[in-house]
């Protein structure tokens, strides 16, 4: 009993360890994007960190199931389209609405794995992953700008629920994924239909591919917290079930703000101090 309580909290550690680096990630994604547009932040950021390991790993498992392989090439056309879709909300829409809209991924990969995955949690551990989505929409919406912007309400919530929706199915593809293959391997194997997947749209786009020097750093360490979020998040489905990690890891816009309130010196709402604060009521509950 003491052994499968011990999983349990893994599953969750490994969950907040997610949402810290896809939080960190973020922000620095947000300074790549200016810098040198989304399509091509985003491309770079997957591309170089996913591509040897993936060729590696291949030599190593000889080859994979139909089903895995299956699963796999699927992902990428998913997880490029959720990635284009919230880019593409960031830029027409009010940046707090499809932030808030395209962090309900959690939800939605928690849903999925409770109706095909089995997963069957307590109703006590479902108002704590709750929490942690109304913390989450709380810290990430901002209702100030929304209504001195309400002509403008609609543009870009098509977008963001695209995105919510691709994000929620991929995630809930790489925890099938994760159990098939393992975690290590499901980690690398899905960065390559992705990279191939933007880079496609970007040679039909005609966006070049080339960066400068300067902007390698930003996004080589981009793309590590990238990985880490998503080895971290593999870790997690594999001690605990999607439905508890999924949510605790779609929670980044926490770690976001709080680095914008600590470093940056921006200043917090107050739903944004409610939703901090009720997202860790949430987790601690969790964890007890």
């Amino acid at each position: 009993m003491f052994g499968v309580k011990l999983s349990l909290l893994a599953g969750i550690l490994f969950g907040v360890l997610s949402l810290i680096c896809f939080g960190v990630q973020d922000i620095l994604v947000s300074i790549a994007s200016k810098k040198i547009g989304p399509l091509k932040a985003s491309f770079w950021i997957a591309a170089p960190i996913f591509t040897l390991p993936a060729i590696v790993f291949f030599l190593i498992y000889g080859s994979l199931s139909i089903p895995s392989v299956v699963l796999i090439i699927i992902i990428g056309p998913i997880a490029a389209g959720g990635l284009l879709a919230f880019t593409k909300g960031m830029e027409i829409g009010d940046v707090s609405v499809i932030a808030t809209i395209g962090g309900t991924w959690g939800a939605i990969t928690a849903t999925l794995g409770f109706l095909f995955l089995g997963e069957s949690i307590t109703h006590v551990q479902l108002f704590d992953v709750i929490l942690i989505v109304i913390g989450t929409v709380l810290v990430s919406f901002n209702a100030k700008e929304v209504f001195r912007k309400k002509a403008a309400l609609g543009t870009g919530i098509g977008y963001g629920f695209i995105a919510a929706l691709s994000f929620g199915v991929y995630f809930f593809f790489i925890t099938m994924l994760t159990k098939e293959i393992g975690w290590p391997a499901a980690t690398v194997f899905v960065g390559l239909p992705i990279s191939l997947c933007l880079f496609v749209y970007m040679r039909y786009k005609k966006v070049g591919v080339a960066i400068r020097k300067k902007d390698v750093p930003l996004l080589l360490t981009a793309g590590l917290l990238g990985l880490g979020g998503t080895v971290f998040y593999n870790l997690g489905v594999t001690y605990n079930y999607a439905a508890v990690v999924a949510p605790i890891s779609s929670a980044s816009p926490l770690v976001t703000m709080l680095i914008a309130f600590l470093i940056f010196g921006d200043s917090l709402r107050r739903n944004q101090k409610a939703g901090i604060v009720i997202v860790v009521v949430g987790l601690v509950l969790l964890s007890v």
